[in-house]
């Protein structure tokens, strides 16, 4: 991400970050469900919950640095507090510490609960798609940068990505879904900010 930056500038400083981190909440497992099917997930989740750790933590707040905020150790715990998505995820590693899915399995509450959860995801990923694609405006200002940085950010993951599946692979068995979980995550899109960083001339750079 340093040796790349000069290609992307005046966002240079933000390119390092960029390189860290993969959107997985709003794309990542939206794309999974359909590649793999909703009832994989708990695949791509194994593979997302240490970046998606780091995203609200390290990244977060070296996002928030290199923008010129000030950040403290209060905004840390803040901002993980309130934050849906990873009280979310602090909650589900809770429960399947406690053993909480174990102990309503098999019973009517597990089946009312699974059956829920089926229904609740199955239309989920199509309609993520469709709000992201929604959601998307293009700036010409800023269409080469992104692109730019699309390009050098696939190239250089895209290597570590096999490098990392090479080695992984020569240990485990091969398995189709963790390699596409892999994929997703190491080449996937990089993680969407908390909140929009301002351009040198005052646009938002989201």
């Amino acid at each position: 991400g340093y040796g790349l930056r000069r290609f992307v500038k005046p966002y240079d400083r933000f390119m390092p970050l960029l390189m860290t981190s993969a959107e997985g909440g709003m794309l990542g497992y939206a794309l999974y469900a359909l590649l793999c099917g909703a009832d994989q997930t708990k695949m791509y989740a194994m593979v997302d919950i240490g970046q998606t750790m780091f995203a609200y933590t390290v990244f977060l707040t070296a996002l928030k640095a290199a923008g010129g905020e000030k950040m403290t150790p209060k905004f840390i715990v803040k901002n993980m507090l309130t934050n849906k998505a990873c009280i979310g995820m602090l909650l589900g590693i809770v429960l399947g510490a406690l053993g909480v899915h174990k102990a309503i399995d098999g019973t009517a509450a597990g089946e009312i609960v699974t059956s829920l959860l089926s229904f609740i995801t199955a239309p989920t990923s199509a309609l993520i798609l469709i709000v992201m694609g929604y959601q998307l405006h293009v700036s010409k200002k800023l269409l080469r940068p992104v692109l730019t940085t699309m390009g050098l950010r696939l190239g250089v993951l895209a290597v570590v990505c096999a490098a990392v599946s090479g080695i992984l692979f020569a240990i485990i068995p091969y398995d189709k879904p963790l390699l596409l979980a892999l994929m997703l995550v190491l080449t996937g899109c990089a993680a969407n900010a908390a909140e929009e960083e301002e351009e040198p001339s005052g646009d938002t750079a989201g």
